[in-house]
């Protein structure tokens, strides 16, 4: 094949392709077969009609090509064509597939062997009978093919003559084929060599050796597969391959695979063809029995040697057995077949009994030989490594062939003698292995009955018998265990009577053996060395020997009891052998009679101690069934136990150790499985109560803690034995006090065991979940402390769980018990938002609302009792319905297969279904309580569990359950109680979140048929759900219309239901969706109702001034009427907000003087504000309108000071009204709200009023100009600790020390509202601070304060984080949280500050904050408070507005700091890059990430905002060029021009700008070179943007060219820094320096010599 780059003739313009070439022969010429024998190929000369498909031609074709690769695709191919080919196509392609498949059959590749066998399957399941002309041509590859070497390919192979010929024929082909198949295997063995079966050019050596020994392997095992099938052999045929030396050479080939199927073909020789063994007799011997020690070949030339022998028996006569033979078979012996015997070594004795002792010269010298080579292979092995089985087999290998020489009758009697002398008994009681006397012991029977008949065997019978007992009797603690398995073996052997008979006298030695050891044992007791290993051994010859049942070896005439009561009895004194001694107590037991055996144990039980009873019981338990049961019925066990229990209560109450062997006597009685008398039981479970109740004062020591656990364990026992005990009087108390105690401040193994014990009691006895869920219900509605409660839910959830599972009607029995309706002592503080933000209307408030707002005390445990109550209804809902408790709450369809549907009589209990409703309840007001400032985590915990809770189970209730629920609870709204429009709110949101059902919001509420006054806050729930998900498209506006027409047709306000009325429509113009066609059309719908409803009101304005509460003190005011003026302020908040362009002059003039009107109002009920409900209302609604009114009216362009700027266009109001509002109205407005703020807000965070007021009011602040704000009045306040800080003018003093301290408060609108007045505070101080000399100037006091105190907090809290391991959120609600979020605003502050600052006094600020070490400080916390994930990093680098009425959240923080990250780069992005360096590797790594895709792409954009915006300068200009980031800087003066270019990289500001210079024209080198450093060096190590650095190299230029000599140090006229000219001259070499630089020379040199002259300066 030609290289594929290669150069090409002209005209080939495609390389070489052995597919393309197949295919164009295949177009071309016929068919064209390539082979080695003319039985592989054929070329035929011209284009025949052979109806060949031209695709199957072009696949056989690509068959015979060399590749391996396009062997495979074409075989797949192949493969893929003939599962869809025409049963024609494929007999068109059988007449020249033999040739094809004998080709690639025999392929070197295994892959493609494997799957010419699948293709020629494939042929003969579509030709069928049609192959039988064609199966002699492919027959021999075919049948050899099945015993390939590679598995895959011969079961491939084999799949397909199965395929071809069914069970039954197999043969009868085999016979058909026989000639061509052994022709094949003939000339495979006999002519092939491995140049012929390859073509030398084109295949290696090695594959060559392989192909060969591959093709030899197979043919022999196919040679002996086709002995074994054929029914008819014709053994004429098989001479040339017998005649044949080559085939006998296998034996002794190298490769092993050959060697074995030469010997699996020379066993089916012997057994098929035995005259052609006969015949060949001096060459088969040799090669078979010359290669014993053949261990690869292993098994397949043993088997063939034992076949060789059976059928020759003549053999040995071709053959020299001592010479040749023998010694290969001793080697093999000796290393036990080199470690591997289980397969050779039954061999053995088979081969044995073939050995020709009557040839040998010395017969005793050949058994010593192979008894001797055999204890050898023992050893051997024992070196090696010890492995049971492989030991019995060479142990039965020592018995058989010693017993078949014994069974010798041509033997000596001496050999025979010397053989069980010298090696029998030695090997079985030095290498004995347990499993192998069932064999000694048959040949022993055999032995015994053949002794009357056979002098010799009954001599051999006793030589064997005295060597046994010679041995063991002298070593019984060494060969006691062969005795044992003998004697167990020869009891198991089954025998006929009379053979029993016969059998007497030998089983009397045998058991005379027995009694000789024993009484020597017993003797060695008085010997303290041998106590326990003649303990061991009398307890195995008792154990085994003593019991009368064994009727042929055992221990019949010696007296157990009498050497038990005289020997073994004194001996419990020793404690170290107590085991032993039970253990023989328990053997000697089995061999008395019943009566005899009691009392021996009886007496045992009354005199010894509890934990030699207890083991006793086990040893018996494990012994005898009849003995244990026995045993446990006694009455000795039952006193004995009372007696324990008795004991035990005892000792707990006299605070007495040493418990131990006292419980687990009785763990070991009650665990024995044995019932116990009822009374005794019942005194037991008495006992116990009485500890544990004993047990609930004191829990602290050990022995209680024990004494509890041990309890539980006995508890258990008791149960699984009889389960109704635990149901008895007695029961039922004890089992009350374990489920109690639990709760008390116990371990936590103990409060593990209680709980285990409960649990698995109340799965056997269910009825027993009754008691304890009446339980749980009587102590839920205690106060109980967090860990209480949370162990009642704990205990619920698996009382519920295991009742629905054990008993499932007993479930809602259990939750009846549980569920008890609670008192609803709700804390009115969760619903002070929703009634002070006016969401939902209340006609008149209570005396317990004004009580709370009076007192705002914390909460208590009783206002929590209702939600705990509904927590643990819904848990064990949830558990008790299969809905965990313990799966994530996702946003997602729940399927109608998968929801619940509760039962009928769930659904009757009134208790529960009621419950059901109040859980509701209890969301809706967690969630309100949350809401307010809490910072109980108590709170926190149970609002997130109880809501996660309500979600996971109301969202899968089945639709009917739904509407169940639904149904009641609107008519709870009905009685106009807010709380219940609340929870019916919440489940239609659920039900709409997690189901595609239409919510049907009309089928309660229709709006034309029901009254708005009757169901005012029903409605607007509804039409809140509306707005929110924007569903039901014509509620709200059919509600707004006919509300309006209701407001106007009653004379407005003048009405009793005109307040309600006007609320509900203010709700409905907020919820409307303005311009969503899918719910309103756009704002002209809502116009005319507007417009109505504001002519109504202002009417009303008009017409009663004396009930608009101007300028009053409304603290003695009636609820009633501040209500009325709220809804008005509401109604106007909405018309400024959202419809300003339809409020016309009259009503702008009546808005803006009401609120001064309204603001004096405030200022007279100031010390009521925060007490009483209407004056909250009232201050509320007032600041929020105030807000609007001030953000509308402001001045165009004023925003919050750190918030960005509004990007949406507004409606211009009449200018008039904008001068009126600047110049008088924000005025009045402002001084009297800005100190009112400070004075109701300042420390006061702590209330829930004062937050809710600092919200609103925070809201007007941060609108407030900075001109009005330097106006108003402030309380004077100066603090001593600043009497050294730099002093500010008096009011700017006053507003840092009154706002500054609000950033750390616990009150998240106080911070935003500090942070915002703060920040437009610091332009004003800026323009009030002078450059002084110096590098540093000191920030605001109350700032620093605030950077000291957060600095402190983070490296406390932070400590154990990292840049690259971050905390990540820090939780809301917490101080840390509070604290963090202040020092982050602070922050914003100062770089606000820095900000304002002019390049001047900005680098003294920015080197005062570096020296001290806060920008460090901040900038290792930034990154450990930032998320990791890049979606939480995108939103966090966004857009941050700081809104005063947000709520607080954790991503808020992150988004903090992620601000203060891009500030910090924007204004130092020096100091940045400082700190930047100094970070190891990894954490560079990820600041540097974080910059590159957040950071750099924002400071560039805001750069090029700053070029864009900036004035022009003369004589430079500016260009960007924003695809490559880069900004040209054209400096012109006369004929004179240079340029520079200002780069920013991809990962600014952490590596510095480039500057590259461009043209320039009449500028000298020297100096060019000197501003190209200056300006380098500025844009690096100093602070400021790019615009800065240009603009200051600018005015260097300028002065250079005005003649102005640069300084010498920095090679800058002007400072980089303080932008000073040189004033320092040396009066020696007269040049200028920046005093600055003069400073930085003299303390870094420690010299003060001039840099140039080096003169003093």
């Amino acid at each position: 094949m030609g290289k594929k780059d290669a150069q090409r003739t002209k005209g080939n313009t495609k390389s070489a392709s052995s597919a393309r070439s197949a295919q164009v022969l295949g177009e071309k010429t016929g068919f064209v077969g390539f082979g080695t024998t003319a039985e592989s190929g054929f070329v035929p000369l011209l284009q025949t009609e052979d109806g060949l498909p031209a695709d199957f031609r072009l696949v056989m074709r690509k068959m015979h090509k060399k590749d391996v690769t396009t062997k495979l695709k074409a075989l797949q191919e192949f493969l893929d064509l003939s599962s869809t080919a025409k049963e024609q196509d494929m007999l068109c392609l059988l007449p020249f597939w033999p040739s094809v498949y004998c080709k690639i059959a025999t392929d070197t590749d295994r892959r493609v062997r494997e799957q010419a066998h699948n293709a020629l399957k494939a042929v003969v399941k579509a030709v069928g009978k049609n192959l039988a002309p064609h199966l002699k041509m492919m027959s021999g590859v075919w049948y050899i093919a099945q015993s390939d070497l590679h598995e895959p390919a011969a079961e491939a192979a084999t799949e397909a003559w199965r395929s071809a010929f069914p069970p039954e024929k197999m043969s009868e082909a085999a016979d058909f084929c026989q000639s061509e198949i052994l022709n094949l295997i003939i000339e495979n063995l006999t002519t092939a060599t491995p140049q012929t079966l390859c073509d030398p050019k084109n295949t290696s050596t090695e594959e060559m050796e392989a192909k060969y020994d591959r093709t030899v392997s197979m043919s022999l095992l196919s040679y002996a597969n086709l002995l074994d099938t054929v029914s008819k052999i014709n053994g004429s045929k098989h001479k040339p391959l017998l005649a044949s030396p080559k085939f006998w050479k296998f034996s002794k080939h190298k490769n092993v695979t050959v060697r074995k199927s030469f010997f699996v073909a020379a066993t089916q020789l012997c057994i098929k063809l035995q005259d052609s063994v006969d015949a060949h007799a001096n060459q088969i011997v040799p090669a078979v029995l010359g290669n014993l020690y053949d261990l690869e070949a292993g098994e397949a030339v043993w088997t063939c040697a034992l076949q060789l022998l059976s059928v020759y028996e003549d053999s040995w006569k071709y053959i020299n057995f001592e010479k040749t033979v023998l010694p290969a078979v001793l080697k093999l012996l000796r290393s036990a077949a080199d470690g591997r015997p289980r397969i050779l070594f039954p061999c053995m004795m088979p081969f044995l009994s073939k050995v020709p002792f009557a040839l040998s010269e010395d017969p005793s010298r050949l058994c010593r030989k192979w008894f001797s080579s055999i204890i050898e292979g023992f050893n051997f092995m024992q070196e090696k490594s010890k492995n049971r089985m492989i030991e019995e087999v060479m142990m039965q290998v020592l018995v058989d062939c010693a017993f078949f020489v014994c069974n010798l009758k041509a033997l000596d009697t001496t050999i025979k003698t010397d053989v069980i002398r010298d090696y029998l008994l030695p090997g079985l009681l030095n290498y004995r292995c347990h499993g192998n006397c069932s064999r000694l012991s048959e040949y022993l029977l055999y032995w015994n009955r053949q002794c009357s008949k056979d002098s010799e065997v009954g001599h051999l019978n006793n030589v064997f018998w005295s060597g046994l007992k010679f041995h063991v009797t002298e070593e019984p603690a060494i060969h006691v265990d062969l005795l044992i398995d003998l004697g167990n073996s020869l009891n198991a052997s089954p025998r006929k009577e009379a053979e029993d008979k016969q059998n007497i006298e030998f089983f009397d030695e045998f058991n005379s053996m027995n009694k000789k050891i024993f009484t020597d044992q017993i003797e060695n007791l008085k010997n303290e060395e041998n106590v326990e290993s003649a303990l061991k051994i009398i307890d195995m010859i008792v154990s085994n020997f003593g019991s009368k049942k064994n009727a042929c070896c055992r221990c019949s005439d010696i007296d157990f009891k009498e050497c038990y009561t005289e020997t073994i009895l004194p001996m419990f004194s020793n404690k170290c052998l107590e085991d032993l001694l039970i253990k023989v107590t328990v053997s000697i037991a089995l061999t008395l009679s019943q009566t005899e055996c009691m009392e021996m144990l009886d007496t045992f039980v009354r005199n010894n101690s509890p934990n030699l009873t207890s083991k006793l019981i086990e040893i018996a338990k494990h012994s005898d069934k009849e003995l244990f049961r026995s045993l446990m019925a006694s009455q000795s066990i039952e006193d004995f136990v009372a007696q324990v229990s008795s004991s035990l209560l005892e000792n707990l109450l006299e605070q007495k150790k040493g418990n131990d062997e006292n419980w687990t006597a009785i763990k070991t009685a009650m665990g024995s499985g044995v019932n116990f008398p009822l009374s005794l039981q019942r005194d037991i479970l008495c006992k116990f109560d009485r500890g544990l109740n004993h047990e609930k004062e004191l829990v602290d020591t050990l022995e209680e803690q024990r004494f509890i656990e041990s309890v539980c364990e006995v508890l258990c026992l008791m149960t699984k034995q009889r389960g109704d005990i635990i149901l008895e009087e007695e029961g039922l108390y004890l089992m009350k006090s374990v489920f109690s105690i639990q709760t008390l401040d116990t371990n936590q193994r103990s409060n593990m065991k209680l709980e285990q014990c409960w649990t698995s009691i109340v799965e056997i006895v269910p009825e027993l979940s009754l008691t304890f869920a009446r339980e749980i219900g009587d102590k839920i509605h205690k106060s109980v402390s967090s860990a209480d409660f949370n162990s009642l839910l704990h205990k619920s959830e698996i009382l519920v769980r295991i009742v629905s599972e054990k008993d499932p009607d007993l479930l809602v029995q259990i939750l009846d018990l549980m569920y008890n309706k609670v008192e609803r002592n709700f804390a009115e503080q969760a619903w002070y938002r929703s009634v002070f933000e006016m969401k939902h209307f209340l006609p008149c408030v209570s005396e317990t609302f004004e009580d709370s707002l009076r007192n705002q005390d914390v909460l208590g445990s009783t206002n929590l009792m209702h939600s705990k109550n509904a927590l643990l209804l819904l848990t064990s809902l949830g558990e008790g319905f299969g809905i965990n408790g313990r799966e994530e709450v996702e946003s997602k369809t729940v399927l109608d297969e998968e929801r619940v549907n509760l039962p009928d009589n769930l659904v009757d209990n009134r208790n529960l279904m009621e419950g059901l409703i109040e859980s509701l309840l209890s969301v809706v007001y967690m969630e309100n309580l949350l809401e307010c400032k809490n910072d109980s985590m108590e709170i926190l915990e149970l609002g997130k569990k109880l809501k996660a809770t309500a979600t996971r189970f109301f969202s899968k209730l089945s639709k009917k359950s739904l509407n169940i629920l639904e149904s009641r609870l609107f008519e709870k709204c009905k009685t106009q109680e807010v709380h219940y429009n609340l929870a019916l709110e919440w489940i239609f949101g659920v039900t709409y979140c997690y189901s595609e059902w239409d919510l049907r919001l009309n089928r309660y509420l229709n709006i034309e048929d029901i009254e708005i006054e009757e169901l005012y806050n029903t409605i607007a729930s509804s039409m809140e759900l509306t707005s929110r998900y924007n569903i039901g498209s014509g509620t709200i506006s059919s509600s707004l219309s006919i509300a309006v027409g209701k407001f106007v047709s009653l004379e407005g306000l003048n009405s009793e239901s005109g307040t309600c009325l006007l609320w509900f429509i203010t709700r409905c113009l907020i919820l409307a969706r303005t311009g969503n066609r899918l719910h309103v059309s756009g704002l002209s719908e809502f116009s005319g109702e507007i417009e109505s409803t504001m002519k109504a009101v202002e009417t009303w304005m008009i017409e009663n001034v004396d009930q608009l509460l101007y300028n009053t003190d409304i603290s003695v005011t009636r609820w009633e009427s501040i209500l009325r003026v709220c809804t008005v302020c509401n109604f106007l908040n909405l018309l400024v907000s959202k419809h300003s362009e339809l409020i016309n002059s009259k009503v702008w003039d009546q808005i803006t003087c009401s609120l001064v009107s309204w603001v004096g109002s405030l200022e007279e009920s100031q010390d009521s504000l925060l007490s009483r409900s209407g004056c909250l209302l009232f201050s509320i609604s007032v600041s929020k309108l105030i807000a609007s009114v001030s953000e509308l009216l402001g001045p165009k362009g004023h925003h919050p000071a750190l918030s960005p700027a509004a990007s949406l266009s507004r409606m211009e109001p009449p200018v008039k009204l904008l001068e009126e509002w600047g110049e008088f109205f924000s005025e009045g407005i402002f001084t009297v709200i800005v100190p009112l703020y400070l004075k109701l807000c300042a420390g006061n965070s702590e209330l829930c009023s004062s937050n809710l007021i600092s919200k609103r009011m925070g809201q007007c602040l941060v609108h407030c100009t900075l001109p009005v704000l330097l106006s108003c009045e402030l309380p004077p306040l100066h603090l001593v600790q600043d009497m050294d800080a730099v002093s500010m003018p008096d009011v700017l003093t006053f507003i840092f020390n009154h706002f500054g301290p609000l950033l750390s408060s616990c009150c998240r609108s106080s911070q935003i509202t500090s942070a915002h007045i703060l920040a437009a505070a610091t332009q004003e101080l800026t323009k009030n601070v002078s450059a002084e000399e110096g590098e540093e100037r000191e920030i605001p006091r109350r700032l620093l304060d605030h950077l000291n105190q957060g600095e402190v907090l983070l490296n406390n809290i932070l400590e154990e984080f990292s840049v690259v391991d971050p905390v990540g959120e820090i939780p809301t609600g917490t101080i840390a949280f509070s604290q963090t979020f202040g020092f982050f605003l602070a922050w914003r502050v100062i770089l606000k500050l820095l900000e304002y600052s002019s390049d001047e006094i900005r680098p003294q600020y920015s080197q005062y904050l570096q020296s001290g070490g806060h920008i460090d400080s901040l900038l290792n916390n930034v990154f450990k408070i930032l998320p990791t994930s890049s979606a939480q990093l995108e939103v966090v680098f966004g857009p941050l507005f700081l809104e005063v009425d947000g709520e607080p959240f954790s991503m808020e923080l992150q988004h903090l700091a992620a601000s203060c990250w891009i500030q910090v780069c924007h204004h130092l992005p020096a100091y940045a890059r400082q700190w930047w360096t100094k970070l190891h590797r990894e954490s560079q790594t990820t600041v540097e990430k974080i910059t590159c895709v957040y950071v750099t792409p924002a400071l560039w954009t805001q750069e090029v905002e700053m070029i864009n915006a900036s004035k022009k300068l003369d004589n430079l200009t500016l260009k960007v060029r924003d695809s490559v980031r880069e900004v040209v800087a054209t400096y012109s003066i006369d004929e004179g021009s240079m340029e520079l270019v200002v780069s920013l990289p991809n990962n600014y500001p952490l590596g510095g700008l480039s500057v590259d210079s461009g043209k320039r024209v009449g500028v000298e080198t020297g100096q060019w070179r000197k501003w190209m450093l200056a300006l380098t060096t500025f844009l690096i190590h100093q602070n400021g943007s790019i615009l800065e650095g240009l603009t200051l190299w600018k005015r260097n230029v300028d002065k250079r060219f005005e003649g102005v000599e640069e300084c010498y140090i920095c090679f800058y006229i002007l400072h980089g820094s303080n932008h000073q000219l040189p004033k320092l001259a040396c009066r020696t070499c007269k040049k200028k320096f920046h005093s600055a630089c003069l400073y930085k020379w003299f303390s870094t040199s420690n010299n003060s010599s001039c840099p140039l002259c080096r003169n003093l300066f």
